[in-house]
């Protein structure tokens, strides 16, 4: 009887592994055009919770499921959208939309 719920212990406990060993961490770093960090950008996993945002030098850290898709977006730039698939560390470079893109001047 102990042998069972031993054994049945260590098949629970290595599917719980599993399921932990499906996320991993990402890393990286949101830049403009101009290769500048985007201070505030949005970055999310796709159909999660899991989201944060750029720091001051434009990087991010999130845990994330292995196949997430992330998001990654700024006001004035195009929603960007990367496969994590195989990666630990991301850059995206967001390209600007809108007023002011392209060289447009309000003169």
């Amino acid at each position: 009887m102990i042998k069972k719920i031993v054994l049945s212990l260590i098949t629970v406990l290595s599917f719980c592994s599993l399921a932990l060993a499906q996320n991993k961490q990402v890393t990286g770093t949101v830049t403009d055009e101009k290769g500048e960090p985007i201070i505030g950008a949005t970055v999310v996993a796709e159909g999660t919770s899991a989201g944060t945002t750029t720091g001051g030098d434009g990087q991010f850290t999130l845990t994330v499921p292995a196949n997430a898709t992330l998001s990654i977006s700024f006001i004035g730039y195009e929603t960007q959208k990367v496969s994590v698939a195989g990666k630990t560390h991301i850059d995206v470079t967001l390209r600007g939309r809108g007023y002011g893109h392209r060289g447009c001047r309000g003169d």
